[in-house]
């Protein structure tokens, strides 16, 4: 821990007023009588091991402000303003650092505001080729591979991987309707992607999977370029508590458009809706809490490839990030980064969240949590839905809770191609 700094004293205030009428549907945040009155800020270094991009060094932090126990919104926010900052770079190529705001009930009215300042680069992407030919087990030069490292001990290190740098900008605009618990959403990424590819830089074979692809018409989008995204979308929001939930149901439905007309490289579309829900099947007895989320998402035929991993739902009208898919730490724990790309993607998450013990340290409030999970997913060609040819992982987490509203996430996942060790900030849903 870097810093760990209280901003003002978490006594009991006299009660607060009558929240507006505005949040009358929404619920108080339990074990409010613990959220830390003002504001605190919590500093990490960031010392992780993901199988997707190796050994990552790195600082985040957040400087995050609640408010006074007399704010009558105080019990109806995970925070009012949270400030975050972080820089990370791995051995296998990846960096990431990012700025970023979110502001609730803006001016104590009904506006939620985010915004991300990020510049992300990566030279070893993973690329698997699009569509349901993905699920078949990874091959080269036709013959088929039954784990990811014999595919890469058979391929060489670059063919299954192209390089990329991202900058980019987002911002997102929210209204809540129905005493909060419905929410619209206005957005818009601007994003420069400049494209890597390995072609003839192996010993193993002249061209890489991608570029093979983008031979034969198969992966659109290989020279990169930019991606602006404008996004509108709607949210049902029963949810006690957002960082971490014990009981309620978020669903939601995202619309993304890019047009050449304000700036891309390519037009397409995008659709994706998602259900979370949140269940404390026996809250006197233990906190556990049973969470699931199912997705689907949608996308024209012109979308590039490198677009083409985005779930806009993932994150959604919740976050002003999108999440990319299928694999990796936020959908399919256990398979690499991006394993399953394609025009449809679905795929569905559980975990039986158990928090086992919460202690005071230095003045800061912290909980242990473990967490099996299972995760499941599949894309498809086209508009079509099959029970059959699902990709199947399960693992476990550990989740440390600080001051409630900052988790931080230890996952392990397998599957049976690969295995995937995690640490990241945030609830994978």
């Amino acid at each position: 821990m870097l810093a760990i700094v209280t901003l003002a004293s978490a006594a009991q205030a006299d009660e607060a007023p009558a929240p507006p009428s505005w949040v009358s549907s929404r619920r108080r945040v339990p074990d409010v009588e613990n959220k830390v009155d003002g504001g605190f800020v919590d500093a990490l270094p960031l010392v992780a091991y993901d199988s997707n991009t190796g050994l990552g060094l790195g600082v985040g932090g957040h400087l995050t402000l609640n408010g006074s126990r007399q704010d009558p919104l105080f019990a109806y926010t995970p925070y009012r303003h949270r400030f975050s900052v972080s820089g990370y770079a791995t051995t296998g190529g990846f960096q990431q650092h990012m700025l970023s705001y979110d502001g609730i009930y803006i001016g104590d009215s009904r506006l939620r505001l985010r915004a991300v300042l990020a510049f992300e680069r990566n030279t070893n992407a993973n690329y698997f080729g699009v569509g349901e030919g993905t699920l078949a087990p990874l091959e080269f030069q036709g013959k088929s591979y039954a784990t990811y490292s014999d595919a890469v001990n058979a391929a060489g290190p670059r063919y299954f991987h192209f390089g990329y740098q991202k900058p980019q900008g987002r911002v997102t605009l929210e209204r809540g309707f129905f005493g909060g618990i419905v929410r619209t959403q206005y957005g818009l990424n601007v994003q420069r992607v400049d494209i890597t590819r390995y072609d003839g830089r192996s010993e193993f074979s002249p061209s890489t999977k991608l570029g093979a692809d983008c031979v034969s018409g198969a992966a659109l989008g290989c020279d990169g370029g930019f991606s602006n995204v404008l996004k509108s979308g709607i949210a049902l929001d029963t949810r006690d508590f957002e960082p971490d939930p014990n009981s309620g149901v978020f669903i939601d439905a995202m619309g993304q458009w890019s047009a050449k007309g304000f700036g891309s490289s390519a037009d397409y579309l995008r659709m994706t809706t998602a259900a979370r829900f949140y269940v404390s099947p026996f809250p006197k007895l233990a906190d556990v809490v049973i969470a699931t989320r199912v997705l689907y998402s949608v996308q024209s035929a012109s979308v590039p490839f490198f677009a083409m991993n985005t779930l806009a739902m993932a994150g959604g009208t919740d976050d002003a990030t999108d999440q990319t898919g299928l694999g990796g730490e936020r959908t399919l724990r256990g398979y690499r980064q991006d394993r399953f790309i394609g025009r449809v993607a679905t795929a569905a998450n559980a975990e039986i969240r158990w928090t086992f013990t919460r202690f005071a340290l230095l003045r800061q409030d912290f909980t242990l949590q473990v967490a099996p999970l299972f995760d499941a997913g599949r894309v498809f060609d086209r508009v079509a839905f099959s029970f059959s040819d699902w990709r199947l992982a399960g693992g476990a987490g550990l989740r440390v809770g600080w001051n409630q509203s900052t988790i931080v996430l230890f996952d392990f996942g397998a599957s049976r191609e690969d295995t995937g060790f995690y640490v990241d900030f945030g609830m994978p849903f």
